[in-house]
């Protein structure tokens, strides 16, 4: 594209988790990573003189696209962050989420000819919006009133109550064993009819606590899992179950996503040991785990492709295939039907000495 003479190239990629970089060491292997770059690259022997991405990268990926220089301008995703970084030869910006803020960037280029090839200067202005300070629109807020009517007399309705504090706030369910987690593997394994559930804690939004007494209602559920994953059976043997807990734990005692909040398992560790051997016992129920047996697991599609590093998990064949399910949060929303009252416990699933 072009506007006022100056050739835009406009590129893009998303992460993919269930791919690894050939060294974890060195981002620059990652395919995200040399995808972007090659497409860039393509787009500048097509002439652009300025390159813009969009990329939902993680940050470390993002600085490595940064550093290379093939784009001039990116705009990513991932981490959730309000981030401006400009280096005077390539900017990144990432904008918070939800669209708390809006980042306007206008770009000044210069374009130029020097011996014989076209250059191209430029400056970005950046302007941080705070929509909760934006004045809406008349005409379009009234067209927004009418639709959140309609989906707010679904949204709201009551599905049941809780009798105890849910804490769905990160800190909590990333570094340890949380109620609203414990909810969560309950209502998958109930689900499911399997032994054994397992979900990661960054599945778990809303960051917010619930006190004792709150009605739940779907708004509520859907807010705390936002993704629209969707659960899924896998049987593994329990060596795999196993690494996949050690995954969970490895970044112990920073908050991860990949933390795991399980039910049907009761596991004992060592977060001062290092990562991969942490893991002293494990329990299905009341019985030692069998390294060599095959046990049923209720998970969601984003750790079967091996996000969160649950790589454990990626080569199980699901049940059925991951399409075929609701999402994770319908699941959820039946199981608090079906129990009235949600008194789930802490109850040592998840003992750190």
């Amino acid at each position: 594209m072009s506007f006022d003479g100056v050739r835009i190239g406009l590129t893009g990629a998303t992460y993919d988790d269930s791919v690894r970089a050939s060294d974890p060491g060195d981002l620059a292997f990652h395919p995200t990573v040399t995808t972007l770059n090659d497409q860039a690259e393509a787009l500048r022997r097509e002439g652009a003189d300025f390159v813009v991405a969009v990329a939902h990268v993680t940050r470390e990926q993002g600085y490595q696209i940064f550093c290379g220089r093939a784009v001039d301008l990116l705009l990513t995703g991932h981490t959730h962050d309000l981030f401006i970084e400009c280096s005077g030869r390539t900017a990144m910006v990432e904008s918070s989420y939800d669209a708390h803020y809006v980042t306007a960037i206008d770009l000044v280029i210069d374009i130029s000819e020097e011996s014989g090839r076209r250059r191209a200067r430029w400056w970005p202005q950046f302007r941080v919006i705070d929509t909760a300070m934006v004045t809406p629109d008349p005409k379009v807020a009234a067209v927004v009133a009418k639709f959140e009517e309609e989906l707010n007399e679904q949204l709201d309705a009551p599905i049941g109550a809780t009798a105890i504090e849910l804490d769905s706030r990160a800190a909590t369910v990333r570094t340890r064993e949380a109620v609203i987690g414990n909810l969560i593997a309950d209502a998958m394994r109930w689900s499911a009819q399997t032994e054994v559930a397992v979900i990661n804690a960054g599945a778990i939004r809303s960051d917010k606590i619930y006190p004792a007494g709150t009605t739940i209602t779907r708004r509520e559920v859907l807010a705390g899992l936002p993704f629209g994953n969707r659960p899924v059976t896998i049987r593994v043997d329990g060596s795999a179950l196993k690494a996949a807990i050690e995954n969970g734990l490895s970044q112990l005692p920073a908050s991860n996503s990949r933390f795991p909040q399980v039910a049907g398992l009761k596991i004992e560790a060592d977060p001062s040991r290092p990562a991969d051997s942490r893991v002293l016992s494990i329990k299905v129920d009341d019985t030692p785990l069998d390294a060599n047996k095959t046990y049923s697991v209720a998970t969601i599609d984003f750790m079967t492709r091996g996000g969160d590093d649950y790589t454990s998990f990626r080569e199980a064949k699901p049940v059925l295939p991951p399409a075929d399910s609701p999402t994770i949060a319908y699941e959820v929303i039946d199981y608090i039907k079906s129990i009235g009252t949600i008194r789930t416990a802490v109850d040592g699933r998840i003992v750190l000495s």
